[in-house]
């Protein structure tokens, strides 16, 4: 069986000599066939030109270059769109994701398994980078119709049936753990303990994955929409029992209702969710033109050892 690794690069141009040593030696032990797959995402570090060196010295690296910084998950479907491998690792370039959990991603494979994953049981990060991890797939769990861990990042094996089906996929907006979860198939995972960074540090800053999330929730299910049309309708009904309320006291006990507080109070409030519900809806719009707009997820500059995709 062929294994592909897709990589996708940026920020830690140094551990990249390291991670083909490491990649190497667990495939050589394994006596399978191999490619390694490595995307540089317009790192300005110097990425490409470590990838150079390393597919010069190996035609079974395959280098990538990109036009610009399109993001991690859009150099991930670069890389599945060019892998040949009956099956696919997808791993991290920052050596967080240790490649000797390679053998036992694959020995879960002969169990039937299309889809087996590494599941972080430790984090060596900061707490904060923790709890954003955390609450960025929470978010993700209310709002998707999929079940999505917070634990389980891109590191895994894909068989080619599963990563053909993500290819036919035509969401502009990619995060690839989402795809997974939502194609399906017999579902493993392997626990794992996750490595600190050896170098630089995380691209997804608290606002790149505010941003991420959105563009997430947006663009793959309607529940923000649902929610903006039952926010609506409770307060609807709020204002009828108020009136009712007020009705029945001006009546019964001769009371007015109060002056202009209340008053600016409930118009104010209702002007803020009537354009909240527009913002809402001018946001899938946004996304509907993105969609017919039909522009590629991403540009290749160069490449090297890529014969045919």
């Amino acid at each position: 069986m062929k294994i592909s690794t897709v990589i996708p690069c940026y920020g830690a141009p140094n551990t990249l000599p390291l991670l083909y040593e490491q990649l190497t030696s667990v495939f050589k032990d394994l006596n399978c066939d191999y490619e390694i797959i490595l995307i540089n995402d317009c790192c300005p570090q110097g990425s490409w030109q470590k990838i150079l060196d390393i597919s010069t010295y190996d035609k079974k690296v395959k280098g990538i270059n990109l036009s610009r910084n399109f993001g991690q998950h859009a150099a991930i479907s670069c890389g599945l769109d060019h892998a040949q491998g009956d099956w696919v690792i997808v791993m991290d370039c920052d050596l967080q994701d240790d490649p000797m959990y390679i053998k036992n991603l694959i020995h879960m494979t002969s169990k039937g398994y299309q889809v087996v994953q590494a599941k972080r049981t430790y984090r060596d990060e900061r707490w904060f980078k923790k709890l954003q991890s955390w609450a960025f797939y929470k978010f993700l769990k209310l709002v998707l119709d999929v079940h999505m861990d917070y634990r389980v990042g891109n590191y895994g094996i894909y068989s080619k049936t599963v990563i053909k089906s993500i290819r036919s996929m035509g969401d502009k907006v990619r995060f690839f753990p989402y795809l997974v979860s939502w194609v399906g198939f017999p579902h493993a995972f392997i626990e794992i303990t996750q490595k600190s960074r050896i170098e630089g540090k995380s691209s997804y800053s608290l606002y790149k994955s505010l941003h991420l999330a959105f563009d997430i929730a947006i663009s793959s299910s309607g529940r923000p929409l649902i929610w903006s049309v039952f926010t609506g309708a409770i307060c609807s009904l709020g204002s009828f029992f108020l009136g009712i309320f007020f009705f029945i006291r001006y009546f019964s006990l001769g009371l007015a209702p109060s002056g202009w507080t209340s008053l600016s109070v409930t118009i104010f409030f209702s002007t803020g969710i009537i354009l909240s519900s527009l913002g809402t809806l001018g946001l899938y719009l946004l996304r509907v033109y993105d969609q017919t707009k039909e522009r590629p997820v991403y540009l290749i500059q160069q490449s090297t050892n890529i014969y045919s995709s």
